[in-house]
């Protein structure tokens, strides 16, 4: 028998990965500090599109990349193409710049609009910045 709600397995299916991603250790993952990564590990920026929807997009030190949303899309698997991989790999650089502005979080709560979440994947755990949304 189908579910009730077709959408609801879908609805789940993003917020599971989102968790995931933030609470799967780097050990578990296979990644320990070095010099091309010595603290931060993965970024995953969550963005609010609109009052409803927030995209949660993941990148990690690998080139792992997906865009996952509490809503009924996402895209996984995004570092089969090389640009992708790249441009993974330096957004986590980059994140890495925020870290001394961030502060450890134990909740991994969503935004809402203006405010957008960098959660940085350490060693240590996961940080939070947050941003506001330019426009």
């Amino acid at each position: 028998m189908p579910p009730a709600n077709p959408s609801s397995a879908d609805d789940s299916l993003g917020k599971n990965l989102r968790h995931m991603a933030l609470t799967t250790s780097a050990e578990k993952l296979g990644f320990s500090a070095d010099d091309e990564f010595p603290e931060v590990y993965g970024v995953l920026v969550d963005w609010p599109i609109d009052n409803q929807t927030v995209a949660s997009i993941l990148a990690m030190r690998n080139g792992t990349s997906s865009l996952y949303s509490n809503s009924t899309f996402g895209v996984i698997g995004g570092e089969a193409h090389a640009p992708i991989r790249q441009a993974a790999r330096h957004c986590v650089r980059i994140a890495a710049d925020c870290l001394a502005s961030s502060e450890p979080v134990a909740d991994y709560q969503l935004p809402t609009r203006p405010s957008v979440y960098f959660y940085l994947l350490t060693y240590g755990g996961v940080r939070r910045c947050a941003g506001v949304e330019a426009g």
